[in-house]
C-alpha cells in the first residue's frame, strides 16, 4: 500500500507531516466561517450599584462593565427592572420600556464606568430602591466596531447585572423579568 499509514508513522519527520497536513487542509474551512457565533454574553458586570437618589428630581444608575467579546464595542442598550419586597420584577420605565444608551468606545478587555440619570418618573411608582429586594440592569443590543450586533437572548437572565438590597445576599425566587413592551 502506498498510502501514509498512521499507526506506521513514527518517527518526528513523519509525524510533523501528518500535523502539517491536518493544519493545512484544515485552513479553508476554519477561514470560510465567516458569521461567527458571538458569545453568550460580551460584557462582564463589574459592579451594579444600589440606584441613589442623586437630588430632589432623579435617580441615578451606575455599572462597571467588562469587554469580554473581544472586539472593539461602539454603542449599547441597557434595560433596568427592580425588584420589589416580595421579588416581583417591574421595568424601569414611563410607559414604555426605557433605553439606557451608551455611544463610547470599549475596546476588548476594558472596563468602563457607566452611569445614567434618570427622572423620578422612570422608577415605578411609590418605589425606593432602599426597601426592594434588588435590580438588575440587562443589555439589549451591542453594536461593534466592524458594524455587527449582539442582541439581547431570549433567555434574558444569561447576560444580567444585579444588585442586592444591603440586607439581602441572593435572591430567594427565580429572576422572572416581566415581558418586554416596546415602543
Amino acid at each position: 500500500m502506498m498510502g501514509l499509514s498512521i499507526n506506521r508513522c513514527r518517527t518526528t519527520k513523519c509525524i510533523s507531516v501528518v500535523w502539517f497536513a491536518i493544519v493545512v487542509f484544515s485552513l479553508p474551512l476554519a477561514n470560510s466561517q465567516t458569521n461567527t457565533t458571538p458569545p453568550s454574553c460580551p460584557l462582564g458586570f463589574v459592579r451594579v450599584d444600589h440606584p441613589s437618589y442623586y437630588d430632589s428630581r432623579a435617580w441615578k444608575i451606575d455599572i462597571r462593565v467588562r469587554n469580554l467579546s473581544g472586539r472593539k464595542i461602539v454603542g449599547m442598550v441597557f434595560n433596568g427592572a427592580v425588584a420589589d419586597a416580595t421579588e416581583n420584577w417591574t421595568w424601569i420605565s414611563n410607559g414604555p420600556l426605557i433605553d439606557l444608551n451608551w455611544n463610547r468606545e470599549l475596546n476588548p478587555g476594558q472596563a468602563k464606568n457607566l452611569s445614567w440619570y434618570l427622572g423620578n418618573v422612570a422608577i415605578p411608582a411609590n418605589f425606593y430602591p432602599e426597601h426592594a429586594s434588588g435590580g438588575a440592569v440587562i443589555p439589549r443590543q451591542i453594536l461593534f466596531a466592524d458594524g455587527s450586533t449582539w442582541e439581547e437572548p431570549v433567555n434574558r437572565e444569561a447576560c444580567i447585572g444585579l444588585w442586592y438590597n444591603s440586607h439581602k445576599k441572593f435572591f430567594a425566587k427565580p429572576i422572572a423579568l416581566p415581558p418586554v413592551t416596546r415602543r
